[in-house]
């Protein structure tokens, strides 16, 4: 197994960002069995700095542990996707009717639409999908609950996995770039129900893309 410099951050925390990536870019593929030896050499560090990073990952959501068995990267089921994209759902949700209720200026939302907008999601994928996340934890922290943001970085983490594992069985959606647009300016004018319309509809027409993909992606195994 070839090995990978790990920048001088903190050793865990390096080793589990380098761990993270190679798990959304599917060098350890959805299922696979994670051992702990072959990270030792292929991050270079102790098994203690392993399973440290291996814990923080699993309260995150990209590993999961089986008693007795091991430890495996997360792989979805679309009941899986329905349960995670409803509570993103409930937590967009109400960071939308707060913001809308304590008329939080939302303006530096617009340069991250805009950034969405003329980002091609056919040359420059990893860009889109990185303008995508980012407008919608924005949009979360711009409610300025520190807890609601937790809980939604939680969740964020499992939607960035979904997207990353069915990328070759999810085609970007076209009417995407402009829903995001479409939501902001109802909440720039306060239009709750809208909003709550808009991102409702967001968030189904995802789970049927997704579901659809992890099917597809399940059956090919």
């Amino acid at each position: 197994m070839d090995s990978i410099k790990i920048n001088a951050v903190s050793t865990v925390e390096a080793v589990r960002n380098a761990l993270e990536q190679d798990i959304l870019n599917i060098h350890f593929a959805p299922g696979e069995k994670i051992a702990e030896s072959d990270l030792t050499v292929r991050y270079g560090v102790s098994r203690n700095t392993i399973r440290e990073a291996i814990a923080h990952l699993l309260t995150q959501g990209l590993l999961t542990k089986v008693a007795n068995k091991g430890v495996y990267v997360q792989q979805f089921t679309p009941q899986d996707i329905r349960e995670i994209f409803q509570l993103r759902s409930l937590l967009e949700l109400e960071a939308a009717r707060s913001i809308i209720n304590s008329s939080a200026d939302i303006s530096f939302l617009y340069p991250l639409v805009e950034q969405l907008e003329r980002t091609d999601r056919n040359c420059n994928w990893h860009e889109y999908v990185q303008a995508d996340i980012s407008f919608h934890s924005e949009l979360v922290a711009a409610a300025g609950c520190s807890r609601l943001k937790k809980l939604y970085d939680t969740i964020l983490t499992e939607v960035k996995l979904c997207i990353y594992q069915t990328r070759n069985f999810v085609p970007v959606s076209v009417p995407n770039q402009s829903t995001h647009r479409m939501i902001l300016d109802a909440m720039t004018q306060k239009k709750e129900a809208t909003v709550c319309r808009l991102l409702n509809d967001h968030i189904c027409h995802v789970v049927k893309r997704y579901c659809a993909g992890i099917s597809a992606m399940n059956q090919q195994e």
